[in-house]
């Protein structure tokens, strides 16, 4: 039942429905309305899960926690929410029925068998992103906005290489997290997720999932009484690295984080510009902000998505969470944030093996996309608070 679950919970979030999208258009699905079938699948999972355990009271008290907190976030999107303009009002709906629901059920899941749920997590995720790894190996073609190629970037059947590229970004460090391999066969065995964010192009997720590998190794290497040697012998050979692979590939790395452009990665990819878009927005309505989707000026974004009457939806977004929260929803709405989230001891657990998967999204959003594209900030901060070390009484 948990592979069932697993397979249908995560069918968008891993991307894994490019494969099935034939499937979709024979049964005359709409675009829009794909996610529908399948989350309705593990809804059917989740509420077996819920009658089965044997933890209802600790259940149930969970549930009522997740609607307190999910509430005053729900209510302020609505309030703040433009039902006419399609872009605003598909957040909302995506918050409040995908987010709030996955976060439900995931939770139904876990209180069911908290073993059986880590497993299956692992096991669905390294499966799906490796068929999907293999599937863009041997069906990748040169990524294009409305027409216009993108040198150098691959991508599949119309998915965006970001999102490939933290799709194979999440399958690395989950391989790195739970593998019953030697430290370095996992190291061998996470090469070809690299080599697949490479070929997409994107910066973000290769410098998000280094970080976040990087602050694991130190971690693990914390735990053993030779950490001074290790850490000077690891520091030492990763300078060796850095620098020969420096002096022999410098130029195709240049290339790759700036994409050609002279004025540099960061010019040249509008970061800097949104920066500046975000501070004026946020200085004209600093308590309350602009409104949902409301970034920007709407229309402007060359990324359409589907709405759900099949018409292109124009969105505009500053490509970081925080400049989205506040540009957008003001002080009020990133107090709700912060509360949504929930933070506490859990942050700093760094034994707690979901935390890096936490980490990972919040970098992917602290560079790129919008709430569309960044679900893994909501699902992983839920799972690794649920998945924290239980208080010593």
């Amino acid at each position: 039942m948990y592979i069932i679950f697993f397979i249908f919970i995560f069918f968008f979030f891993y991307n894994f429905a490019i494969l099935f999208w034939p499937v979709f258009q024979l049964l005359s699905i709409p675009s829009g309305f794909y996610s529908i079938p399948t989350l309705c699948i593990a809804a059917l999972c989740s509420t077996q899960f819920f009658f089965q355990t044997a933890k209802k009271k600790l259940l149930l008290r969970e549930l009522l926690f997740i609607v307190i907190a999910w509430a005053p976030w729900l209510i302020y999107l609505a309030y703040r929410c433009d039902f006419d303009d399609p872009y605003s009002y598909k957040k909302f709906i995506l918050m409040s029925i995908g987010q709030f629901g996955t976060i439900l059920m995931i939770c139904c899941a876990f209180y069911k068998d908290k073993e059986k749920f880590v497993k299956y997590f692992y096991i669905c995720t390294i499966a799906m992103i490796s068929i999907v790894l293999v599937y863009f190996f041997f069906n990748h073609s040169v990524y294009s906005i409305q027409g216009v190629k993108i040198k150098g970037r691959l991508g599949t059947e119309g998915v965006n290489p970001i999102e490939m590229s933290r799709m194979f970004a999440i399958g690395a460090l989950s391989l790195m997290l739970w593998g019953r391999f030697s430290y370095w066969i996992k190291v061998v065995l996470c090469i070809p997720f690299f080599i697949g964010m490479i070929l997409t192009g994107s910066r973000g997720p290769v410098i998000s999932v280094s970080i976040v590998l990087a602050c694991h190794y130190l971690w693990t290497q914390s735990q053993h009484r030779l950490i001074a040697i290790r850490l000077f012998l690891s520091c030492v050979l990763l300078i060796i690295a850095l620098w020969t692979v420096g002096a022999y590939f410098q130029d195709p790395i240049d290339k790759y984080f700036t994409r050609g452009h002279r004025q540099g990665m960061y010019q040249g990819s509008g970061r800097y510009s949104a920066a500046l878009v975000t501070w004026k927005e946020f200085v004209s309505e600093p308590f309350w902000g602009v409104g949902l989707g409301k970034y920007g000026k709407p229309g402007t974004q060359a990324s359409p998505t589907i709405d759900l009457s099949n018409k292109p939806i124009n969105r505009d977004y500053p490509h970081n969470i925080l400049y989205e929260v506040a540009a957008e929803l003001g002080i009020v709405g990133i107090i709700l944030f912060i509360f949504l989230l929930r933070p506490g001891a859990w942050v700093f657990d760094f034994s707690n093996k979901f935390i890096y998967l936490f980490f990972l999204c919040f970098l992917f959003a602290m560079t790129s996309g919008d709430f569309f594209d960044n679900a893994g900030v909501f699902t992983f901060a839920y799972i690794a608070r649920l998945n924290r070390k239980p208080k010593v009484e």
